[in-house]
Parts: structure tokens; sequence; C-alpha cells
């Protein structure tokens, strides 16, 4: 079984994910991730864009120093921009799920063919070194779902709900 599911992935994009008990589409080349040498170049980013319905549609951004940035366009509760700060060990513990995800090895891009869908996108640099991940259904065409893990991890690390949950309040 090991050998057909080894001959499987050398054949074809395919990861098996033990974990979560399925194959996972990654570039068959893996790709560690760079060391950070200057956490102050860290920048974390999620933006999540509108659908045909009611998504959230919003970005938020966490730096190396614990700065956020958050930006609501619509279908959230606080429109516009708000600051806020965190710990920094909470930044380096996001930075962390990220290695623990592979996230050097993933497609830039998973998309799938539906519409009417939001698109949520995760850029990650530092060091001059940028990775930006799609995610549009993804899991539909094989996404890992580290991905998803990924997008709740910095909604929860920057305290998004603060800001997306509730009545809509204008600036």
């Amino acid at each position: 079984m090991l050998i057909a599911a080894l001959l499987f992935a050398a054949i074809t994009d395919r990861v098996w994910n033990a974990k979560h008990g399925v194959y996972e589409r990654r570039p068959p080349t893996y790709m560690p991730m760079p060391e950070i040498d200057d956490w102050n170049s860290l920048r974390i980013k999620l933006t999540r864009t509108w659908c045909e319905g009611s998504c959230p549609d919003y970005s938020v951004e966490i730096t190396g120093d614990g700065r956020v940035t958050y930006v609501g366009n619509g279908y959230v509760a606080v429109l516009g921009t708000r600051h806020a700060t965190i710990p920094v060990d909470r930044v380096r513990a996001l930075h962390e799920k990220f290695r623990d995800a592979e996230f050097f090895w993933l497609f830039d891009e998973y998309r799938d063919a539906s519409i009417d869908n939001p698109t949520h996108a995760i850029p990650i640099a530092y060091d001059g070194v940028t990775k930006t991940v799609t995610d549009y259904v993804g899991l539909r065409v094989g996404m890992p779902i580290t991905v998803i893990e990924l997008e709740y991890a910095i909604d929860e690390t920057a305290d998004i709900a603060r800001w997306t949950r509730g009545q809509p309040v204008k600036d």
C-alpha cells in the first residue's frame, strides 16, 4: 500500500496527509521555508474578498513587531482602517504555524471553477522573500486543509472578530 501511494505521488502532484486522511496537491519539488533573519521585516496578511452574497470583505496585516492593520470594505461590523498591537510571541507562534504547514511547499493558487465565492489570499514576506497562496474554494481542488487553518489562525491572532462581528459601524 505504501509503495502504491509513493508511486501515485511520484506521477501526480498529490501527497498523502496522514493527519487528515486525504491526498493534497503540492508542487513536485519540496521547498523549505527560509529562516527569518530580521523579524521586523515580517509581514503576514490575509485578504478575504466579497461574494455575490454577504461574505465579509476585509484585509488584515500583522507585522513582526506586533502591529495589526485592519481594513474593512464590506459586510463587516467596522468599515475603514483600524490599528492594534499584539504581543510579539503571538506573531512568532503564528509564523511557526506557517512553518508547520510547509507554506513554501504549496502551489500559489488553488482555484475551483465555481462562481460566486470569495477569494482568500495569504501573502507572507520577510527578508526580501515573498510567498502568496490564493484560495478560491481550494479544498475542492486538493488544497491542503492547512491553508484554511492558516486563514483562521491569522484571524484569531489578530482578534479580527472585534471588527468583523456585530452591527456595522462607520468611521
